[in-house]
């Protein structure tokens, strides 16, 4: 469980997650080893991680979409493993409703997009309809907010 202690630690590294420590334990007033335990403890409970997050525009991934997928039941699990495994994808997801699996896709321009969704994904065994939302201006994106997942199946 996340205590105020940790909450004002993460917090902090939020705004700078290259500050040190000790200039962590500096603000909070407290001493750079607790800092660094609470860390460790943090990192094995999965309550944080530490990663470097790139601009895919700045890699000439300009084009976004959500891909709707309805698959056939039998056969989701395998379609979503097959997007898991894509470059492109940078989000995927068993939905209810409709459609049962959504993936957040990202290509170099339309022509890239269409090649990849009729070319690729439209030819998966079990996929019954596609239905692709282009992403065509994003007002908010806080990374902070983005669930640490686990590399375990089913997270």
């Amino acid at each position: 469980m996340i205590d105020p202690v940790d909450r004002q630690i993460i917090e902090l590294l939020e705004q700078d997650a290259r500050q040190s420590n000790r200039e962590v334990a500096r603000q909070i007033g407290i001493s750079e080893s607790t800092v660094r335990s609470r860390l460790r403890k943090l990192q094995s409970a999965g309550a944080v991680c530490f990663t470097l997050l790139t601009d895919p525009e700045s890699e000439g991934l300009n084009t976004r979409a959500f891909v709707r997928l309805l698959v056939r039941p039998s056969l989701v699990d395998s379609v979503i493993q097959n997007l898991v495994a894509r470059d492109e994808t940078a989000f995927v997801a068993a939905m209810m409703g409709r459609y049962n699996v959504i993936a957040f896709m990202l290509a170099r321009d339309d022509v890239e997009l269409r090649e990849l969704v009729s070319d690729d994904i439209a030819i998966l065994d079990g996929v019954l309809e596609i239905d692709v939302r282009k992403n065509v201006e994003s007002f908010k994106y806080d990374p902070h907010l983005v669930r640490v997942m686990s590399n375990s199946p089913g997270h």
